[in-house]
C-alpha cells in the first residue's frame, strides 16, 4: 500500500513541475515522458521564453536527426556540363606545329554546344562491426587459436566514441560528343557517347589510441595511424595503400600503387611526404615518387644522380603552408586573454586570420622537368554578427566571400592560372565562380565555372569562352563578376542584413519592454508585502547597533532599480550572505532593469554606527559586514 502510494504521488509531483515549468510543457508536447527523463533537452537557455525554448529545442532535434542520418549513409554527388561559347568572339585559331609552322583551323562553333558532361556519385557506409574485429584480442596460444578468444563488448558510450571504418564507393561518367567523321547510326546511339566510366571502392579507418593496458589487437598494433585502401576497377584496375601518422609536430604518409593487379616482379610506385609543423600557422613538407614499376636495388638509390645515358622516372616536392587560424585556436585564445581583450576583433583582422598560403616545387620525369605552384586563398567581407545587447540567444557566424588564386608555371614558360570566389548564402548552400587560363602544356582556353553545392550534391557548369588563352577575356572573367559582387554586397546584402537586424532588434526591445515591466511589477508587489517587516526589523538593529541597509540599487550605469527592501529581508541574524554564481535579478524584490548589459549592485550599509559601501559586479558574492567596505572618514 504504501509503494502505490509513492508511486502515485511521483507521477502527481512530475505532473505539477511538469505544468509549472514552461519549458518543461514543451519538451512533454514534443517527446512525452520519456522526454522529461532525457536530460539533453533541459539545457537550453533559461531566460528564453517558451516560444524562443520551442524554436531553440526543434532546431537542435533537426540537426541531431542530420547528424545521425549522416552517420548512417552519407552521399555525395556531382553534375557538370562543359558548354562552349567560344564562337561569340573567335572563328578560326593559328596552331604552331613542331616544325614552327603556323596553320589556321575553321572552328564555327555552335554557340552554346555541350561539349563534355560529367556525372559523379559516392557514398559512405560505416563498418562498425569491423572496428570490433580489429579490437578483438589476438590469440597468444594455440588453443586460443583453436577456441577463440572472447572479445568482450565495449559499453555503449565508448562506441559512439570510437572512429569507425568507413567504407566509399565512387562512381563516375564522363561523356563528350561524337568525333568528326565518325558514323553512327541515329537510331541507336544519342549525339552524345559515353567516354569513360569509373568505379573506386575505398576504406579508411583512424585507428585510436588505445589504453597502454588493452590487449594485444591489430587496433593496439596501429594505433595512432590511419590507413586506407582504394581499389579502381574501371577504367583500369589500379590497387593503392596507404598509412599516415603523426609524431608530435611531424606527419609522414606513405603511399604504395599498384598499377594492374599487384604482382611480385613488379613494384608500386611508391610516394612518401614529410610534413614539419614550425609555428601555430608554418609548416614545411618535403616528398619523394618512385614513378616506376621497376624494383630498386636500395633505397638509397632515389637520392642520387641518373646514370648517364639513363632516364629515371619520379619527381620529388618540396613546398611551405601557411595555415589559417582555426576556430577553435581562436576561441581557446580568446579564452586565455579573458577580460584583457576588451575590444573586439575588427573585420580586418577576421579576415586576416582565414589567409592561407601554399608555394611548392616539383621536379621530376612524371611532371616533365620542374614546376612550381602558388595558391593563395583569404575571406573578405567578412560580415559583422548580428548581436547586440538586446537580441537574444545564439549570434549568427560571420559570412564573407571565399577568395582563392591558383598559379602552376613550368619550366617549359607554360602556365595555368585559376582564380574562385565562393559564398555560403544558407545554412548548407554554397555558390562559387572561378576562371581558368592555360594548362599544363599552355595551350589550354579560357574557362569560366558556375557551381552550386547542397549537402554534399554539386552542381558544375562551365563555360568555354576561348580556344586558347587570352588575357583580355581572363580579365573580363574575373574583374566582372567580382565588380557585381561588390555591388550586390553593398548595395543589397548588406542593406538587407542591416534591415533585418533592425526588425529583429525592435521586435526583442518590444518584447524586453514588456518583460521589464512585468517583472518590475511583480517585484514592486512583493516589495510592498515585505515593507512593513523588513523596517521594523532594520529599526531593531539600528538600535542594537548591527546590521542595517541604509540604501541598494541594482543595474547599469544608466538604469538602476531600488533593491534596498529585497536586500534587507535577506539580513538574519546581524549578517547577510549572497553566494557566488546567483542571479540577482531572480532574488526576490528584484528584476533586471537592463537585459543584455553588466548589472552592478551597489550597497550602503551601516554596521555597528559606522558606514560601510560595497559594489558587486555580475554575479559574484557578496558578504556583509565586512571590513573591505569600510568608508574611511
Amino acid at each position: 500500500m504504501r509503494d502505490r502510494a509513492t508511486t502515485y504521488f511521483n507521477r502527481i509531483l512530475v505532473a505539477y513541475e511538469t505544468l509549472a515549468n514552461p519549458h518543461k510543457r514543451v519538451i512533454y508536447d514534443k517527446f512525452g515522458v520519456d522526454g522529461l527523463k532525457d536530460r539533453t533537452w533541459q539545457l537550453g537557455v533559461r531566460s528564453m521564453s517558451p516560444e524562443q525554448f520551442k524554436f531553440w529545442l526543434e532546431e537542435n532535434m533537426r540537426k541531431q536527426q542530420s547528424e545521425k542520418l549522416e552517420e548512417l549513409v552519407v552521399s555525395g554527388g556531382k553534375v557538370e556540363a562543359t558548354v562552349d561559347v567560344s564562337g561569340l568572339w573567335y572563328s578560326q585559331v593559328a596552331l604552331r606545329h613542331k616544325d614552327g609552322k603556323y596553320t589556321t583551323e575553321e572552328l564555327n562553333p555552335p554557340v552554346g554546344t555541350v561539349t563534355r558532361y560529367l556525372v559523379k556519385h559516392s557514398f559512405h557506409v560505416p563498418l562498425e562491426e569491423l572496428a570490433r574485429v580489429l579490437e578483438a584480442p589476438l590469440p597468444t596460444s594455440a588453443k586460443e587459436l583453436w577456441q577463440g578468444v572472447e572479445r568482450p563488448r565495449p559499453s555503449k558510450h565508448q562506441a559512439a566514441r570510437r572512429p569507425k571504418p568507413m567504407l566509399t564507393f565512387d562512381c563516375a561518367l564522363d561523356g563528350a560528343p561524337l568525333r568528326k567523321g565518325r558514323k553512327t547510326n541515329a537510331a541507336y546511339l544519342p549525339r552524345s557517347l559515353l567516354a569513360s566510366a569509373s568505379f573506386t571502392a575505398t576504406l579508411i579507418h583512424q585507428f585510436p589510441n588505445l589504453p597502454p593496458d588493452s590487449p594485444r589487437s591489430v587496433a593496439s598494433l596501429l594505433a595512432g595511424n590511419q590507413l586506407a585502401i582504394a581499389a579502381r576497377v574501371l577504367p583500369s584496375p589500379v590497387v593503392t595503400a596507404q598509412i599516415s601518422r603523426g609524431f608530435g609536430q611531424n606527419a609522414v604518409t606513405t603511399s604504395a600503387t599498384f598499377v594492374g593487379i599487384p604482382r611480385w616482379e613488379v613494384a608500386p610506385v611508391v610516394e612518401a611526404n614529410i610534413t614539419r609543423r614550425l609555428a601555430a600557422r608554418h609548416s614545411v613538407f618535403v616528398g619523394v615518387n618512385t614513378g616506376g614499376t621497376a624494383w630498386l636495388s636500395n633505397f638509397t638509390e632515389l637520392f642520387r644522380l641518373p646514370r648517364l645515358g639513363s632516364v629515371r622516372s619520379g619527381f620529388a616536392s618540396m613546398g611551405y603552408i601557411y595555415h589559417p587560424i582555426s576556430p577553435t585556436i581562436n576561441e581557446a585564445r580568446q579564452n586565455a586573454e579573458g577580460d584583457a581583450c576588451e575590444m573586439p576583433f575588427s573585420r580586418a583582422s577576421r579576415s586576416k586570420q582565414t589567409e592561407t598560403y601554399t608555394v611548392s616545387v616539383t621536379s621530376g620525369l612524371l611532371v616533365g622537368g620542374i614546376k612550381a605552384k602558388l595558391s593563395w586563398g583569404r575571406t573578405f567581407f567578412v560580415g559583422t554578427p548580428v548581436t547586440s545587447t538586446l537580441a537574444l540567444g545564439k549570434p549568427r557566424a560571420p559570412v564573407g566571400i571565399r577568395l582563392g588564386v591558383e598559379t602552376a608555371i613550368h619550366i617549359t614558360g607554360a602556365a595555368q592560372y585559376t582564380v574562385k570566389a565562393s559564398r555560403k548564402f544558407f545554412d548548407n548552400t554554397v555558390c562559387g565562380v572561378s576562371a581558368t587560363m592555360g594548362g599544363s602544356s599552355g595551350t589550354g582556353g579560357v574557362i569560366f565555372s558556375l557551381s552550386w553545392s547542397r549537402l554534399g550534391q554539386r552542381f558544375s557548369l562551365p563555360v568555354v569562352l576561348a580556344p586558347i588563352p587570352d588575357n583580355r577575356l581572363m580579365l573580363y572573367a574575373t574583374a566582372i563578376p567580382f565588380a557585381a559582387y561588390v555591388a550586390a554586397e553593398l548595395l543589397w546584402l548588406r542593406r538587407r542584413e542591416q534591415r533585418m537586424r533592425a526588425t529583429e532588434i525592435a521586435r526583442h526591445r518590444k518584447a524586453l519592454r514588456s518583460k521589464i515591466f512585468r517583472r518590475q511589477r511583480a517585484a514592486k508587489e512583493a516589495v510592498e508585502i515585505m515593507a512593513p517587516s523588513v523596517k521594523r526589523k532594520m529599526d531593531a538593529e539600528r538600535e542594537a547597533g548591527g546590521l542595517v541597509i541604509v540604501n541598494a540599487e541594482y543595474g547599469d550605469g544608466e538604469t538602476k532599480a531600488d533593491v534596498t527592501i529585497a536586500l534587507a529581508a535577506l539580513a538574519e541574524g546581524g549578517q547577510l550572505v549572497i553566494p557566488r554564481g546567483v542571479d540577482k535579478s531572480r532574488i526576490i524584490g528584484f528584476y533586471d532593469p537592463a537585459p543584455g548589459a553588466e548589472k552592478v549592485l551597489q550597497v550602503t550599509y551601516l554596521w555597528g554606527g559606522v558606514t560601510h559601501r560595497a559594489t558587486v559586479r555580475g554575479t559574484r558574492g557578496f558578504t556583509a559586514p565586512s571590513r573591505l567596505h569600510v568608508v574611511e572618514s
